[in-house]
């Protein structure tokens, strides 16, 4: 009785040793990672803003391939997931473009300049920027326009 009992539960924890040290394991390769993706976190938010979503995906995939990494994903590592539901419940679309472009506003290596001709950026901006300063929208057909900018 008692024996069994001691064998199962040694058994147990040792199924439980392997799995943390998978999880050890793990991490450590995760943090080994941490520059090369730092700097293509770097490399998304200072030069694919302008770029479409396929032109993204396939820069992407070329530094990639030169930096050994597998997949680097830029959401994943620049964000978390209550950020992304924030994002949504503040009106923002939940398409990958859409999530991948505001961390881009959010992480400006410049001050952004936003076509967004479905106001759907707009609307979300408003609100997220609107937490902490107010916002100015100046539309194109403004008289204004080219004294805002």
């Amino acid at each position: 009785g008692i024996l069994k009992s001691a064998q199962s539960l040694i058994g147990k924890l040792s199924g439980e040793r392997d799995r943390w040290q998978n999880q050890v394991a793990e991490l450590q390769a995760g943090l080994e990672k941490i520059p090369l993706n730092a700097l293509l976190a770097a490399g998304c938010i200072t030069y694919l803003g302008g770029f479409a979503e396929d032109e993204r995906e396939a820069k992407l995939k070329e530094w990639n391939q030169m930096g050994h990494l597998g997949e680097f994903d830029f959401v994943k590592f620049m964000s978390k997931e209550s950020e992304i539901l924030q994002f949504k419940a503040d009106g923002l679309p939940g398409d990958i473009l859409s999530i991948q472009n505001a961390l881009i506003i959010q992480n400006p290596t410049q001050t952004p300049f936003i076509i967004d001709p479905n106001t759907q950026a707009t609307k979300w901006l408003r609100k997220e920027l609107g937490k902490s300063t107010s916002v100015e929208v100046v539309m194109q057909q403004e008289q204004r326009f080219v004294n805002a900018l």
